[in-house]
């Protein structure tokens, strides 16, 4: 039989070690946070005309490592921006642009956020005849260098419309 500080050290070392293996538990079965697109869309169309503004829009599930989110159409940068939240931060973040397709045709369009990436393809239709066509609005570069274009690594907003 040891001594009474022996024993009472083993006693220490059997209860750091249990709450040590219960917290790895507890920690292995935590979700982690992920960014991720959740939703895509092209609000409030159902044709679309060249020379006519549609609104995107993303709705996102994000870590705050990562808030850069570009659009593309057919594999072309249309701009990036940043996620944005609205009232109550418990509500998912989203970003959202404005689009004015140039050509008629076929259009793929995606959102790449994180590593993740979301297509909707739609048709676009030449513009009525006397229609105006609206005007695009300022544009962000995509991906890297939009973050770092827009200043401090993307952490200030872009010149993309966010509602």
């Amino acid at each position: 039989m040891g001594s009474p500080s022996a024993h009472r050290g083993r006693r220490i070392g059997w209860g750091t070690a249990g709450f040590t293996a219960a917290m790895a538990m507890i920690t292995a079965g935590a979700p982690t946070a992920s960014a991720e697109i959740l939703a895509f869309r092209i609000i409030g169309a159902e044709n679309y005309y060249t020379g006519t503004a549609y609104t995107v829009t993303a709705s996102l599930n994000y870590s705050d490592a990562d808030k850069w989110v570009s659009f593309y159409d057919n594999g072309r940068c249309v701009t990036g921006t940043e996620s944005a939240h609205v009232g109550d931060s418990e509500m998912r973040p989203w970003a959202s642009i404005t689009w004015v397709p140039a050509t008629a045709g076929h259009h793929v369009l995606s959102v790449e956020y994180a590593g993740q990436k979301m297509t909707v393809a739609v048709d676009v239709q030449s513009a009525p005849a006397g229609s105006t066509p609206a005007t695009p609005p300022a544009t962000s570069p995509c991906g890297l260098a939009g973050q770092l274009t827009s200043g401090s690594a993307g952490w200030s907003w872009g010149s993309a419309r966010l509602f």
